[in-house]
């Protein structure tokens, strides 16, 4: 027998890794409570370790050829703690700990190599402190982890066109340099981080290799000509400015080349003004292509009046592959015409409140106004050419013109935003006042004023405004839906049913492998088998309201309506069906139709038109939103790190094509008689089903 000293150095000998790296793999494994990872295999316990052990055979830690440790890969394994001050001594391209429940300051790495940084879904408090000298740095996911009072390393932001991948989301960060940036990788996602940029357009340089722009909710401000964006970022396909101070005319014609990439577009709740006609609409949106899948611009400064339920359809006629329109929540100006059949979105009247009269070189009438619902102010500079006024004749006899028009306004000041207040002057001779008011032109109430837009009545006066008949409803209001949804599993006999659940995201690769190789597969060949079974898929979409799909993942918005599709498909049809659109969908194993050929594949599968619109309604309303909620808080619990991961009554199986499977993921009758044999622990007996499967 060799004495286990010998053996110790003749490994050693032979292994590139050092003892250095054996010590801090040791140190990770007791600081992060190894005993209860998920994944341990051939991890020593500190019982074990006077024996020499191979370090590149520890599940989750990969070399080289020369036995050089390249990669560690311990995300969504239950490691609870803080990490060791040690993993600088780690020469490796790849570094993940995501998903997991690991707390603190991140510690220092080793950035000769280091490609690709995870730590997403964590309770770190930092980047690393020496993350401004990993300059091959190329991928990046660190979001949701709370690094409140940490400053954003403004060399990120300097070098951001060296990053394939820049994911830092809700991270609390805030940045203390007042230089200007332009986001310039490939995927620059930053949205909820406290970075206060300037992102003027005149300030931008070109980013031509960037396709996805998140600075949502980062209390940044500028002026933006869109022209001007879409020159410099002449690639993007979505751009996530949401929850800003952005300024701005969003309404440009010829903002974009013909042949422009765009589909998504989100500029809600900013300080974006414009006054928009319903021609100069439909001129704006023939300009997008036919690819748009999102389009917001709620909450601005936008006015008008309110385009009517009919052009909005011909609008989403013309982008047919629209999953997401708001116009809703602007200050448009209610017409006379006024009515929830014709108009879809909410407006606003102007509120006469009183007026004053100055005899001064001619007669100046004051008027103070306010708006009867609580929007943003209007635009004043830009709406104040619109308007003109109408002064009621109370002289005239009954074939008179009962109205005179005073053809433009003066002057129009914004008193008070909050509270939505202006004052409005205009003018008129001193003989035109006596004719329409006799001599006591100096006391006209606000029932002889109207104020016009366009030429059309767009006010009320004080006495008026109880009666006003303003349907308030916005165009993003969604109906509940009260009746029960359809549950797949047979009832009375759920609780002997083993949950198989994939977690995954629509357009992964790996989701969609797992769809085309193993669950649309194993449902053809063993449909009897879902007595025994019940298949779930648990999106991985972090749920985040302020998106146009109230969910974020790497790969976009068209991603996340993919996954509230497939999440309501579950919902209300069954196996088969699901399994039928699924095969549809990824007919040519990419995701290239999500969200595209959603209703076509649905169509082609399900004749009946009431339970079509069942699903899509909930894809596009609160019940999916309620069930993204409920994934996340699964995802999170288990601790579901990679696309697609398996877990069986929530226990890890494996990610999916992963060397822990226990079942040979291209062999559909290994996962057969790998489900009953887990039924078969769980219940103590044979399911029929499964009586030929196990011979």
């Amino acid at each position: 027998m060799i004495p286990a000293l010998l053996l110790l150095l003749l490994v050693a000998a032979s292994a590139a890794y050092t003892e250095e790296q054996l010590s801090c793999l040791y140190r990770l494994y007791d600081e992060t409570g190894g005993e209860n990872w998920h994944v341990k295999t051939h991890w020593p316990p500190p019982e074990l370790r006077v024996f020499p052990h191979d370090p590149c055979t520890f599940a989750g830690i990969n070399c080289s050829k020369k036995k050089d440790i390249e990669m560690i890969i311990l995300s969504g394994n239950n490691l609870v703690g803080s990490l060791p001050g040690c993993l600088h001594v780690f020469d490796v391209t790849d570094m993940e700990f995501s998903t997991n429940q690991l707390y603190g300051e991140f510690p220092r790495v080793n950035c000769s190599r280091l490609d690709t940084l995870y730590y997403k879904f964590n309770k770190f408090t930092s980047l690393p402190e020496n993350i401004c000298d990993c300059h091959s740095l190329q991928y990046l996911h660190v979001e949701y982890n709370d690094m409140s009072g940490h400053v954003f390393p403004s060399c990120l932001l300097e070098r951001s066109e060296q990053f394939g991948i820049f994911y830092a989301v809700n991270n609390n960060l805030y940045l203390d340099s007042k230089a200007k940036y332009t986001p310039a990788s490939t995927n620059f996602i930053v949205g909820g981080n406290d970075l206060h940029l300037d992102f003027s357009t005149a300030s931008l340089a070109k980013s031509p290799d960037t396709t996805m722009l998140d600075i949502s909710a980062t209390k940044s401000k500028g002026h933006i000509s869109f022209p001007e964006l879409f020159n410099k970022y002449s690639s993007v396909k979505e751009l996530n400015l949401q929850g800003n101070l952005f300024t701005g005319d969003p309404f440009t014609t010829e903002t974009l080349k013909p042949n422009h990439l765009l589909q998504v577009l989100d500029l809600d709740n900013n300080s974006f003004a414009s006054v928009i006609t319903s021609s100069a609409l439909l001129q704006y949106f023939n300009q997008y292509p036919a690819k748009m899948i999102s389009f917001r611009v709620s909450n601005n400064h936008i006015t008008g009046l309110p385009p009517t339920t009919k052009m909005l359809g011909v609008i989403r006629a013309r982008l047919p592959n629209l999953q997401a329109f708001d116009l809703g929540s602007n200050p448009f100006l209610c017409p006379p015409d006024y009515s929830a059949y014709e108009y879809s979105l909410g407006c606003t009247h102007i509120l006469i409140e009183k007026i004053s009269v100055a005899n001064n070189a001619g007669v100046q009438i004051t008027t103070y106004l306010s708006t009867d619902i609580a929007f943003k102010h209007l635009p004043v500079d830009l709406i104040v050419p619109h308007l003109s006024v109408n002064l009621m004749n109370t002289t005239a006899g009954v074939d008179a013109d009962e109205w005179f028009l005073v053809p433009s306004i003066d002057l129009m000041t914004l008193v008070d935003a909050n509270t939505n207040k202006y004052k409005a002057i205009f003018s008129i001779t001193e003989a035109d006042a006596v004719s329409l008011f006799g001599d006591g032109f100096q006391s006209i109430t606000p029932d002889k004023v109207r104020i016009l837009f366009d030429g059309k009545c767009v006010s009320i006066h004080e006495s008026r405004k109880k009666d006003a008949a303003v349907d308030s409803r916005f165009n993003d209001a969604v109906l509940g839906e009260s009746e029960g949804r359809y549950r797949r599993t047979s009832q009375g006999a759920d609780d002997l049913k083993i949950l198989v659940e994939f977690y995954g995201i629509s357009k992964c690769p790996g989701y969609i492998s797992t769809v085309n190789e193993l669950i649309n597969p194993f449902i053809r060949q063993y449909p009897e088998l879902l007595q025994i079974v019940d298949i779930r898929f648990v999106s991985q979409a972090d749920a985040e309201s302020r998106y146009s799909a109230h969910g974020i993942t790497m790969h976009g918005q068209g991603e996340v309506f993919g996954d509230r599709f497939l999440m309501c498909l579950q919902e209300y049809a069954d196996y088969f069906i699901f399994n039928d659109v699924t095969s549809c969908l990824y007919e040519d194993g990419t995701s290239s139709s999500i969200p595209y050929a959603i209703e076509d594949c649905l169509d082609q599968v399900i004749s009946d038109k009431a339970l079509q619109k069942k699903i899509m309604d909930c894809k596009d309303g609160e019940i999916a939103t309620s069930l993204f909620v409920e994934s996340k808080k699964r995802c999170r619990q288990l601790g579901a790190a990679f696309s697609c991961t398996i877990f069986a009554d929530s226990q890890l199986v494996c990610p999916y094509g992963d060397a822990t499977c226990p079942f040979d993921p291209f062999d559909i009758e290994s996962f057969a008689v790998y489900l009953c044999n887990l039924y078969r622990a769980k219940n103590s007996y044979i399911h029929k089903m499964c009586e030929n499967i196990l011979k």
